[in-house]
């Protein structure tokens, strides 16, 4: 009787021994694909603040066009993509200099936001505006002043080129 006893508690250690290597194993190899993913993830695409800037000034144009149209649904569309790509910009350009000031746009997408539901041509035109200027001061504050964004009036220009 001792030796099954004897023979029990071996069985049971040899096993319990078996599945903390297997449990070791297995700790290791999540540990790898951890590893593994975050790296994949310190290598991911991260578009320039150049490319996200040159989508905020294609989006800017659009909702000129949409709104000055008064198809107010392609306006709300090109207000939302504005603020993602501005999002954009804050999750991938976080530790940026050049974006210390990103978030002062907020509140004049959110004011053309609410003259977009309004349907209002005249204030929007007028908050519009204030947006391209809000945008003009961003460039400033960040010490690009030679970046001036405009109102595209004529030939479908939202920059201004000249000195």
């Amino acid at each position: 009787m001792k030796f099954g006893i004897l023979v029990a508690i071996f069985a049971i250690t040899l096993v319990s021994c078996q599945s903390n290597n297997e449990l070791e194993d297995r700790v290791d190899e999540l540990t790898k694909k951890i590893e593994s993913l975050e790296t994949a993830n310190e290598n991911k695409f991260k578009p320039g603040l150049g490319t996200l800037m040159n989508a905020i000034q294609t989006h800017h144009l659009k909702l000129w066009k949409a709104g000055i149209n008064e198809n107010w649904e392609l306006a709300n569309f090109e207000l939302h993509e504005l603020e993602e790509r501005f999002v954009d910009v804050e999750i991938y350009h976080v530790n940026s200099s050049n974006i210390k000031s990103v978030k002062m746009i907020y509140p004049q997408l959110e004011e053309l936001e609410e003259v977009v539901k309004e349907k209002n041509k005249i204030a929007f035109i007028k908050e519009y505006e204030l947006l391209t200027a809000t945008c003009n001061s961003c460039h400033q504050i960040n010490e690009h002043p030679f970046i001036k964004i405009a109102v595209p009036i004529k030939n479908d220009e939202n920059q201004v080129f000249t000195f």
